[in-house]
């Protein structure tokens, strides 16, 4: 079962994440979920999905989501801080960023140093963490096997890059 983190759930790509997890309950569990300011989304998506933990963009909002929720266990947490409790939530296995802008970056390089995202897709800005390793697209994990990137190079030669020749 993957236990998911969702950056920025009340957008489109967060919404339409968790349209999949309701159709494929026996697949997803919702950890944690993060929004900004639109915790009437967010307080159905709680009250839907059950996460242990939600980040909100300030204190202010964070108080009036606790307040909404009352007597439910789902500790509330807020900022960039908040963002990283989300992400490195020490059940999750796999983490969705879907937040606009950079503000989603240190999260989700959190997430990634301790292993809670992997390369999905053919996307230059995705990552693959495998072995404790980043590794950039292009690039597969080499144990000293003779296995090769898709451009054929070793992993002595990742370095190089055969586009400039």
């Amino acid at each position: 079962m993957k236990r998911l983190a969702i950056l920025g759930s009340t957008g489109s790509i967060g919404v339409n994440t968790l349209d999949i997890v309701r159709q494929f309950p026996e697949q997803f569990q919702v950890i944690s979920l993060s929004a900004g300011l639109n915790i009437g989304l967010l307080r159905e998506q709680i009250l839907r999905f059950q996460p242990k933990i939600v980040s909100v963009l300030n204190r202010e909002v964070a108080e009036v989501l606790q307040k909404t929720i009352a007597g439910r266990k789902i500790e509330v947490v807020y900022g960039v801080e908040g963002l990283i409790r989300v992400a490195t939530h020490p059940e999750v296995n796999q983490v969705v960023s879907a937040i606009v802008g950079a503000v989603g970056l240190i999260p989700t390089l959190s997430a990634i140093k301790t292993g809670h995202c992997r390369r999905r897709g053919p996307y230059p800005h995705s990552f693959c963490h495998q072995n404790r390793k980043v590794h950039s697209l292009g690039q597969q994990r080499a144990s000293g096997d003779g296995r090769k990137d898709r451009y054929g190079r070793s992993k002595k030669e990742w370095g190089s890059n055969p586009a400039r020749g």
